[in-house]
């Protein structure tokens, strides 16, 4: 059969097909997850006790080391362990403060701006109804 020319048949074929494909990409985009949702408190935690632990190891690594080539057991494992201990509360506090900042953008939980004056209206008007 010439490119050019489709039978009904071809056509309603074609049809369907597209018809089948936007379907799989509608079933694909409402599976993917958000990636601009809000972190749960869980990813959050794990977030800071992974950063956190990894400090500690990283330290007491470092102080391990130390130890074996300069023959100070346990005095280097320990100053490492606390210097680690030190480096992920800094990281911790650090990373708690950017989520801070994020939060804190001027707008409520709805998004709507924290300045506008017809947002305070809206308010009073919602209070007035309760």
């Amino acid at each position: 059969m010439p490119k050019g020319k489709m039978s009904l048949s071809d056509q309603d074929r074609l049809e369907k097909l597209q018809e089948l494909g936007d379907k799989l990409k509608s079933a694909k985009n409402a599976q993917e997850p958000d990636i601009e949702q809000d972190t749960t408190g869980w990813a959050v935690g794990l977030n800071y006790a992974s950063v956190f632990t990894g400090a500690v190891i990283v330290g007491g690594a470092f102080g391990y080391g130390f130890d074996h080539f300069a023959n100070t057991k346990p005095w280097g494992l320990m100053v490492g362990i606390i210097l680690g201990f030190a480096a992920g509360t800094r990281s911790i506090v650090q990373m708690a403060q950017s989520y801070g900042e994020e939060d804190i953008d001027g707008k409520d939980i709805d998004g709507k701006n924290l300045d506008d004056k017809d947002f305070a209206e809206e308010d009073e008007a919602q209070d007035g109804e309760s």
